[in-house]
């Protein structure tokens, strides 16, 4: 499986055929000194992990749910996707690419931000879109052309100009079964977890896959 490497705010490793987690976040969801303290700390204890023996998949893991955890606790931050029009405009054009260009698995759209499950096995096409800086990278083509869609539909209803989401979102490609089937778990029970509902059914903008109900 040939990978691909790049590097914006985080570093992305991008295998050609993959399942893919992403979380991608509005803006002005969390104060910008609040994400670069975070981030700042990543890379500090990151610079140290070989001495220390520690992983770097472990760290990003565990400063990944810092940030998840400071998004769904986030109190003065922007919570546009309270709003159910918008919340509806990003579920349709996730529904729109599915079996287009790649298999929907799972999402959920929390008031803050999304997470996102995908699996673009036998998707990937042999000429990408030349667009924009994601051209060479599908997963990026996929959540330029997700984003892009969304922020402007978005941003009419609000009646706004500017960024709608963060420039950089985090993705993570799936290495196994039992991660798939982490992962899965991770994203229903998101809402439970942020005391928006207390079981996952109850959340109007979760989503699953059938065939993927034996993960629930």
């Amino acid at each position: 499986m040939k990978k691909l490497f790049y590097r914006r705010n985080l570093p992305h490793i991008i295998p050609d055929d993959a399942q893919f987690f992403v979380t991608f976040t509005l803006n002005g969801a969390l104060p910008i000194n609040v994400i670069e303290r975070l981030q700042n700390e990543k890379e500090e204890r990151l610079k140290n992990a070989i001495g220390k023996g520690e992983r770097k998949e472990d760290i990003e893991k565990i400063y990944y749910g810092k940030y998840d955890d400071l998004l769904a606790n986030s109190k003065n931050g922007v919570k546009w996707l309270e709003n159910e029009e918008l919340s509806k405009i990003v579920s349709n054009k996730l529904f729109e690419f599915d079996n287009k260009k790649y298999k929907l698995i799972c999402f959920c759209i929390m008031p803050n931000h999304v997470h996102l499950l995908i699996d673009t096995k036998h998707y990937t096409p042999k000429e990408l879109e030349k667009k924009g800086s994601a051209k060479d990278y599908y997963l990026a083509d996929i959540m330029r052309l997700v984003k892009g869609n969304t922020s402007r539909k978005c941003n009419l209803i609000l009646n706004k100009t500017g960024s709608f989401w963060q420039a950089e979102s985090y993705d993570h490609f799936v290495r196994d079964r039992n991660e798939l089937y982490r992962i899965i778990s991770y994203i229903l029970y998101n809402p439970v977890k942020a005391k928006l509902c207390n079981e996952i059914k109850a959340w109007k903008w979760t989503y699953i896959k059938e065939e993927y109900n034996e993960f629930i």
